[in-house]
């Protein structure tokens, strides 16, 4: 069942860890969301919350729209 609710996108993102999925698919691991948050921007990319009901969420690095 699709959400209607748009993803979060960078410091929309509220949980304190996230499951970061890197570019290329593989998955980076469980860490802080301020970690994750400094990976993507390093990348010049935004971090999107992509399960945000997943116990922690899948966060992906991503250009977003």
């Amino acid at each position: 069942n699709i959400s209607s609710k748009e993803n979060q996108i960078n410091e929309e993102i509220r949980e304190k860890e996230v499951r970061v999925i890197d570019t290329d698919g593989s998955q980076l691991g469980i860490m802080p969301t301020s970690q994750a948050l400094n990976i993507a921007a390093e990348k010049k990319l935004d971090l999107v919350n992509i399960a945000p009901s997943a116990k922690p969420p899948f966060a992906s690095c991503m250009q977003s729209a």
